[in-house]
């Protein structure tokens, strides 16, 4: 290393070292002495073991024989003790090779990116409870949806209990055949209000618990979506179509989460419409599949995007809109993509203002894990 070189690493504010192949610092700048809070001469000469924790020596000790052994680059972050204080680093380290193509030493970069993690952590803090929001305000906006849905088969409960006291009162006697049919009603109709509470319970927890992947019926989750938000659309004047392939197989995913990304998409499309004053106001949600995978298209005859609203689509807090956070769309790009799928914005036609496409994984079965692995 050359005087000019030391001159300018002497400068910089990363962190920058070196050392030979037995792991002692040959080389150490001003910063990462500083950082280390020793001075040079106690720095050089020195293994890790001998400045840092036994976890922190034995973390750069593994790393800098990876580099070594395999003679490539090594970048990571990682949190280490300094002064006896945790800090995140993010680190370099490069093999020095010599005109044999041995390597002979191992250079090392880094900075403290500490503050950054914290940052990090707020923001993400910060995004959990505002995504929180928007869920449960995605739960409000189902609310006049789940009271249509409940009100259905509450009263046919009641009028099917009303005809076999009707029937008693008026006959005095009973009819077998009459019972049966009214009571198969009411136990159905039981049954439909308590998957729509489990839906909800469902909606309601999936924020709280770890998604787990499985096979999901995408036809049959775009449904159970529906069923919550449908009545909503009726009452705003919105045709729904469906374009449902009954042959597109099973997707990865999770079924609630699947049910929200449609909630979302579905929602969103209802606001655009409610901000164009054309009569034929229409959603289609369309399956099908592709060489890329299982694919679900919501379109709307809405006011579609502007060239702002394009580039920052999917950008959490974004909105065009007088209702809402901002977060739908931003919502479901994280849903789809947790789930290894894509979404994007596709050219509209027949009339459609707006095309999402939401690609999927087709559910795979997993391979039977084994407790044997080779060294």
């Amino acid at each position: 290393m050359d005087c000019i070189e030391r001159d300018l690493l002497s400068v910089i504010p990363l962190f920058v070292w070196q050392k030979d192949c037995e792991g002692r610092y040959k080389y150490a700048n001003p910063a990462f002495c500083a950082w280390v809070g020793r001075s040079v001469d106690d720095v050089l000469g020195r293994t890790d073991h001998e400045i840092w924790d036994e976890a922190t020596a034995n973390q750069l000790a593994a790393d800098e024989e990876r580099v070594a052994l395999r003679g490539t680059s090594l970048q990571k972050q990682s949190m280490v003790n300094v002064e006896g204080r945790q800090v995140w680093v993010e680190y370099r380290l490069s093999p020095v090779i010599n005109a044999k193509g041995e390597v002979v030493a191992i250079a090392g970069v880094g900075d403290d990116i500490t503050e950054r993690k914290e940052l990090e952590g707020q923001l993400a803090s910060a995004l959990d409870t505002a995504l929180e929001a928007r869920h449960m305000a995605s739960l409000g906006i189902m609310a006049a949806g789940i009271t249509h849905e409940l009100n259905q088969p509450l009263q046919a409960i009641k009028l099917s209990a009303d005809s076999i006291v009707y029937w008693f009162e008026k006959k005095k006697t009973f009819d077998p055949k009459a019972i049966m049919k009214a009571l198969g009603l009411i136990s159905r109709n039981a049954d439909r209000i308590q998957r729509i509470i489990q839906r909800v319970r469902n909606f309601v927890k999936s924020r709280q618990a770890i998604a787990q992947t499985n096979a999901v019926d995408l036809n049959q989750a775009i449904r159970d979506g529906l069923e919550m938000i449908e009545h909503q659309l009726m009452s705003h004047g919105i045709e729904l179509v469906l374009k449902l392939d009954t042959d597109i197989p099973a997707i990865s995913g999770d079924e609630t989460q699947i049910e929200e990304v449609v909630i979302n998409l579905v929602t969103n499309a209802r606001q655009s419409l409610d901000l164009t004053e054309r009569e034929d106001k229409k959603i289609l949600i369309e399956t099908y599949s592709t060489d890329q995978g299982i694919c679900m298209v919501v379109a709307d005859t809405g006011t579609g995007f502007s060239a702002d609203a394009l580039a920052n689509m999917f950008r959490p807090f974004f909105t065009t809109k007088t209702e809402g956070l901002g977060l739908g769309l931003s919502i479901v790009h994280s849903i789809v993509t947790g789930f290894s799928g894509k979404i994007e914005l596709l050219t509209p036609t027949d009339g459609f203002s707006t095309l999402l496409a939401v690609t999927l994984k087709p559910w795979e079965e997993p391979e039977e894990s084994s407790n044997e692995f080779s060294a």
